[in-house]
């Protein structure tokens, strides 16, 4: 091949690589440049007492009763032995706050499965239709800690993220949270003083920071201050028009014992016409009483 040749080989190929830059960036400008991700917005902390009432006004609002009905995976040590019970069945929560629940399990055809409830002086729970019900006050524990539990239901209860935290002229300045502010978070941190006035960690409120402010993780400690129950809450949205945004997620766990347990939250009720009265929250004792 000539040199003349070899200069026109080079040549074409110089075009035909051209052409294809050519052709790419005019692809590219047609389609358009990939979005910048999108930058998330961090708000600023906000003082004590609104932090406060961001997560007592909506427990404030919801005069009456709360119902939850949704889809539940559990995994939970039993009350009456070391065994670890799985579930997955239909899940169905009362409220009325601040103290009064009652959370069941239920198969269609084999009926309730799992029952844990609290009317603020007693709180009961079942799990095997073997044994009676355990059902206890509330200040036979007064740390409100039952070793025989694999589901606290005070802390069950409080797990919602509606039972609110103690503020205000009512209640002692000892019991205000003080707060701890992270990149993403803004943290209300409950104290307790021993007798010597030494404070420890008992409970901690998170609120996200990031996008929309709502009250997403609640921690309980014990006096070693390991975690006794984490309760992470999300899926934030208004089931109705006039009520307050409620997590429509809620995942538990109780990393001492190895227990778990995740809602799916398919619909939440308001209903403001019934109250603590209910049935369900009599403790199986008197509610057995009743119908013998």
């Amino acid at each position: 091949m000539s040199r003349r040749d070899v200069s026109d080989v080079l040549a074409f190929r110089g075009s035909r690589f051209a052409a294809a830059v050519l052709a790419v960036a005019g692809a590219a400008l047609l389609i358009g440049c990939p979005p910048a991700p999108r930058s998330r917005e961090v708000f600023d902390p906000l003082p004590l007492a609104q932090a406060v009432e961001l997560i007592n006004a909506p427990p404030a609002r919801l005069t009456g009763l709360l119902r939850a009905t949704g889809d539940v995976r559990a995994k939970v040590r039993s009350a009456t032995s070391d065994r670890i019970k799985q579930y997955d069945l239909e899940g169905v929560l009362l409220f009325v706050a601040p103290d009064h629940l009652h959370f069941d399990l239920r198969h269609e055809l084999a009926g309730e499965q799992l029952s844990v409830g609290s009317n603020g002086v007693y709180y009961w729970y079942d799990d095997d239709p073997d044994y009676a019900p355990i059902c206890r006050r509330y200040d036979e524990f007064p740390d409100g800690y039952d070793p025989d539990l694999p589901i606290q239901p005070r802390q069950l209860v409080e797990a919602l993220g509606l039972s609110g935290v103690p503020f205000g002229p009512d209640a002692h300045p000892l019991d205000h949270p003080v707060q701890r502010v992270e990149d993403a978070e803004q943290q209300l941190l409950l104290l307790a003083y021993d007798a010597a006035g030494a404070p420890r960690l008992v409970k901690e409120y998170w609120i996200s920071r990031v996008d929309r402010r709502v009250l997403h993780r609640i921690v309980f400690r014990d006096a070693m201050g390991r975690v006794e129950m984490a309760s992470r809450l999300s899926d934030h949205r208004s089931p109705q028009s006039g009520l307050p945004s409620l997590p429509h997620r809620i995942d538990i766990v109780w990393p001492k014992d190895g227990s778990s347990l995740e809602f799916r939250i398919r619909r939440w009720e308001h209903r403001p016409e019934l109250g603590r009265d209910l049935p369900a929250f009599t403790p199986p004792i008197f509610r057995d009483a009743a119908e013998n």
